[in-house]
């Protein structure tokens, strides 16, 4: 905290106005860790990000206000890696809370674990899809938010990895295991 605003220097989301590519400011309520990427529902309002770390975890803020990330709630997902689980909502409201998102909170709760969440994406079809590149995950996993602007039951699947893949090449058919480093 060099400039001594209470706030860890890194680990923020950061808002940037496209047009005039300036700084808006940092997104403490969308707490504090390694951000690989986020992605914006449909509803403005809701958030799905990934910590690219080990051990890292999958959230999922939802704004107080369409457009505004500025406050809101942050879940983070506790489950099965392929069946039912739980968005758990965090405190999030202190400097000291935001500040402690990944290694205090999600850890005490015994969020799920994944080693390095490389891109969160939703699909045309409402899909939400996250790639994890460490082991032992590597793999694309999947869910279906029933309702994305609470902390709802989800159930979570591996869409791709985990199991070898048939490969076709010159006629002839080779079972390859789906490999490591999901790079996005």
């Amino acid at each position: 905290d060099f400039n001594n605003d209470g706030y860890s220097d890194f680990g923020w989301n950061v808002e940037i106005d496209p047009v005039t590519k300036t700084v808006i400011g940092k997104l403490w309520a969308m707490g504090n860790m390694k951000h690989e990427n986020v992605t914006i529902h449909s509803n403005h309002r809701t958030a799905y990000q990934g910590a690219d770390s080990n051990p890292g975890y999958l959230y999922k803020f939802v704004a107080n206000t369409a457009q505004d990330l500025n406050s809101g709630l942050l879940y983070v997902y506790k489950g099965l890696k392929n069946g039912d689980g739980d968005w758990i909502l965090l405190d999030n409201t202190t400097q000291n809370e935001r500040n402690t998102t990944l290694l205090s909170q999600s850890v005490s709760i015994n969020a799920t674990e994944f080693n390095g969440i490389e891109d969160v994406e939703i699909g045309p079809e409402g899909m939400v899809y996250f790639a994890v590149k460490g082991s032992p995950d590597e793999r694309v996993y999947r869910f279906q938010d029933s309702d994305p602007l609470t902390g709802t039951t989800l159930s979570m699947e591996t869409f791709v990895g985990g199991m070898n893949y048939d490969i076709i090449h010159d006629s002839v058919t080779t079972s390859v295991p789906w490999g490591a480093g999901n790079d996005n």
